[in-house]
């Protein structure tokens, strides 16, 4: 016997083909995954962004910028139009956030900050009003549905 018969050359086809065939699936869903990590890092950047944003505006003025929010309502962070580059926080949406076409949303919602007897935070007790909650959400749109995180931080009239 010598020689390839075409039985073993067919074979050898099928079995490479099979072969990659699962490298290419891997591949896409090796590339589905990055994006997906790399839309969850966007977000986590555009939630840090806002805590940054409600730390300048409580440096600049508590009695200003923060104390006088409604809680339980939505705010959107948005640069001043005029004067100084700044932050302001507003009731009215601008829309989707810069960045890729995943549309991100960012709301920030204020709570109060209540106290149990040892000073600490808890969900009844003496309300602090010299600290407020603030509670960032981040969603997007992906091809499997709508996405989102969630980030609180606790922000004090320090000053």
């Amino acid at each position: 016997m010598r020689g390839i018969g075409l039985v073993e050359v067919l074979v050898v086809v099928g079995i490479l083909g099979i072969g990659l065939l699962g490298i290419g699936t891997l591949a896409a869903q090796g590339t589905r995954v990055m994006a997906a990590a790399a839309d969850r890092y966007e977000a986590v950047l555009y939630a840090r962004e806002a805590v940054e944003a409600i730390k300048a505006l409580r440096n600049d003025s508590w009695d200003e910028y923060i104390e006088p929010l409604q809680v339980d309502t939505d705010y959107y962070l948005q640069q001043s139009a005029s004067g100084p580059l700044r932050w302001e926080l507003t009731t009215i949406d601008p829309g989707p956030l810069y960045g890729r076409p995943q549309n991100f949303v960012r709301t920030i919602r204020f709570e109060r900050v209540y106290r149990d007897g040892n000073g600490d935070p808890a969900p009844v007790g003496d309300e602090d009003t010299h600290v407020r909650r603030a509670i960032i959400a981040i969603s997007w749109e992906t091809r499997g549905g709508v996405r989102s995180i969630e980030s609180s931080t606790y922000v004090g009239d320090l000053f």
